[in-house]
């Protein structure tokens, strides 16, 4: 019999592998040439994948407006600390979110922008996008951040993915798959 902690991590672990494959579509051109140093583009053959767990805080402040039998949500923020398998991209994420969550559950958008923070930079996001699977229990989310300090020149792809409706945001999360890039900034 499989455990309720199994069965979340295998569709987590699938999704991310997919994430990955997506990421390496996009950065080799949807079939085009694979990034190498034999490719002739040299910021390709600097990209450098990395994966990464979050330990989330659960979201605070904000306002919330109710239109119709939609809640609006505007300028919260949560607080998570990332690991990752690339060590510049550890270190305190702060982000600011705005949704628009239906009656029955389901997530209509969610945007926002964030920070990653430690000792040799900072990753600032200014906008990002994301969504919830028809069910609404599946959310995912897409950002490119720019570097400073230390990461000035470089750009992180970040791609987040948790099992759990949007309801659930309010809340700390237990459980979000990153995955991502870092590239030279074009």
């Amino acid at each position: 019999m499989r455990n309720t902690r199994t069965t979340i991590y295998v569709p987590v672990i699938a999704v991310l592998a997919l994430l990955l494959v997506v990421g390496a579509l996009v950065l080799t051109g949807c079939g085009g040439k694979s990034p190498s140093t034999s490719s002739g583009n040299p910021a390709l053959a600097d990209t450098q994948p990395f994966v990464a767990s979050a330990t989330p805080g659960p979201a605070t402040g904000g306002t919330t407006t109710e239109v119709g039998d939609v809640t609006q949500t505007r300028n919260a923020t949560a607080s998570y600390t990332i690991e990752a398998t690339d060590p510049r991209c550890n270190g305190t994420f702060d982000v600011v979110y705005n949704m628009d969550e239906a009656a029955d559950g389901t997530m209509t958008k969610f945007y926002g922008t964030w920070k990653v923070t430690n000792d040799k930079g900072t990753w600032v996001c200014d906008n990002w996008t994301g969504a919830q699977d028809a069910l609404g229990v599946h959310t995912f989310t897409f950002g490119v951040s720019k570097g400073t300090g230390d990461y000035e020149g470089l750009v992180a792809v970040w791609q987040w993915y948790w099992p759990l409706n949007a309801s659930s945001f309010s809340t700390a999360l237990p459980l979000m798959a990153v995955s991502g890039w870092i590239d030279k900034a074009k």
